[in-house]
């Protein structure tokens, strides 16, 4: 009610492997967190404990396709509002992977990896969780994709010229 803020006890999750947390997205019905690893190139999923606050890792699962050994690093993580899927984009890979998120567990399913503009540093969904838009910090681009709502699997649409090193991409509904 005072707005006060209070540590949990422990204060911080340290990560056993440095794996770099930059990014977050809450499960809008699970008390689950996902993390976008920038230096593991993968998602920790946490449960919250709802009481104390504390988060406990219980997977961690890599955003890149197995064998690719080129430069890399994770940036921003989305969830749809449905919480059926969940979005990271890979900047170096130049890709965005999907994943498949159960509904009673939170544990993530790899479903694919779709090419995007160079150095997807931004993205976002619409709050109906039918698209998703990928800002190209080198290429000043955004890519445009349907999210398909059986698979997860993004399908490339249009890409639009937007200007030079886009950091930040919101969608909104204006029309409610």
């Amino acid at each position: 009610q005072s707005g006060r803020l209070t540590p949990a006890e422990p204060p911080m999750h340290s990560p056993s492997e440095y794996l770099g947390p930059r990014a977050l997205a809450f499960h809008p019905t699970l008390a689950v967190v996902y993390f976008s690893d920038e230096q593991g190139c993968s998602v920790t999923a946490y449960t919250i404990n709802s009481s104390s606050g504390v988060l406990t890792p219980f997977q961690t699962i890599s955003t890149l396709p197995s064998g690719y050994s080129g430069m890399n690093t994770c940036s921003q993580i989305h969830i749809t509002a449905s919480g059926k899927f969940l979005f990271a984009p890979n900047r170096g890979h130049n890709s965005i992977a999907s994943f498949l998120v159960d509904g009673s567990t939170g544990r993530l399913t790899a479903a694919g990896r779709v090419g995007t503009e160079p150095v997807p540093r931004a993205f976002g969904v619409d709050p109906d969780g039918r698209f998703l838009y990928a800002a190209g910090q080198q290429s000043s681009r955004l890519a445009s994709y349907r999210i398909d709502q059986m698979s997860g699997e993004l399908t490339a649409l249009e890409t639009y010229e937007i200007g030079r090193n886009p950091m930040w991409v919101l969608i909104t509904n204006l029309s409610s």
